[in-house]
């Protein structure tokens, strides 16, 4: 197996295409499926926006660094650590977070809490 089909465009006349997901990417996560029966991941509780995703839409977001917190979600982590709409999350365990991308992969790379 090289990778997990992860979506699939088709149409009338239109060649098919589709999109995997590498199996290395996949592995760690059906090990844990298969020994622990679910997955568990690091969740923030935060909505958060960086430079590139709002210049998409003709925005400007003015920070150099970071991801700019848009929501918190009332009880999620980050509010119980007290980070409040208008903050900008530049770290995260030592990790620079300089992107949406930036936060998920750092999320994804800490052990959560069973």
């Amino acid at each position: 197996m090289v990778g997990i089909n992860s979506a699939k465009i088709s149409a009338a006349g239109v060649e098919g295409m589709g999109f995997a997901n590498p199996i290395n990417s996949a592995r760690p996560i059906l090990q844990t499926l298969v020994e622990k029966g679910k997955i568990v991941r690091a969740y923030l509780g935060v909505g958060v926006l960086d430079s590139a995703s709002v210049a998409h839409y003709g925005y400007d977001l003015d920070i150099d660094h970071g991801v700019y917190v848009v929501r918190v979600e009332k009880g999620g982590t980050a509010d119980k650590v007290h980070i409040q709409k208008g903050d900008v999350i530049v770290k995260i365990n030592g990790e620079n977070v300089n992107s949406v991308a930036d936060l998920r992969t750092t999320l994804d790379s800490i052990q959560a809490p069973r």
